[in-house]
């Protein structure tokens, strides 16, 4: 099953909502234009993924946020990283230049920023498919570390109305 939208017809809100209240898993894909974001969507909650399997930019964006690796740092561990034997996450824990704590505070508050981002976007496109086939699109073993990983998205949606809210009145 796979359907697409724009959240100006139907919000993201309630597509989110129906999918989990019917149990329904698969990947979410969020498009404002300039920003594009792969989701997760699990029955327990919603974990971001990499737009695309090679592509480790979003766990760039986190690492360099949260001043654990400066860019060029994480470009030079990363140039070692081979995409067909461990998920880009995996490849960093292994290489202790990054640890599972870290994973649990700092990169988990970098990843729930950058839902809200995508969230805010006015013109947000939406594509929903009802499939496993992304399992190479993950940043961490969704089994290991990259449990740690899954957001309520109920409390996402409501924190990111919120924020327009302030935003408004500012």
């Amino acid at each position: 099953m796979t359907f697409k939208g724009n959240v100006a017809q139907v919000p993201i809100s309630n597509i989110v909502q129906a999918l989990l209240l019917n149990g329904q898993e698969g990947v979410l894909t969020l498009d404002s234009g300039t920003t594009r974001r792969k989701f997760r969507i699990l029955r327990s909650g919603i974990r971001p993924l990499l737009t695309v399997p090679e592509d480790s930019c979003l766990l760039r964006n986190a690492v360099t946020k949260a001043h654990i690796l400066t860019g060029q740092q994480f470009d030079t561990v990363m140039s070692t990283w081979d995409p067909s034997t461990l998920f880009p996450g995996g490849f960093l824990l292994q290489r202790r230049a990054l640890t599972a704590d870290q994973v649990e505070h700092c990169i988990r508050k970098q990843f729930r920023e950058s839902i809200h981002e995508i969230l805010a976007a006015p013109d947000l496109q939406y594509e929903f498919s009802a499939s496993d086939r992304f399992v190479d699109h993950e940043i961490f073993d969704p089994d290991g570390v990259g449990s740690t990983l899954i957001y309520n998205i109920n409390v996402l949606l409501m924190e990111s109305v919120h924020r327009k809210d302030e935003w408004r009145r500012i």
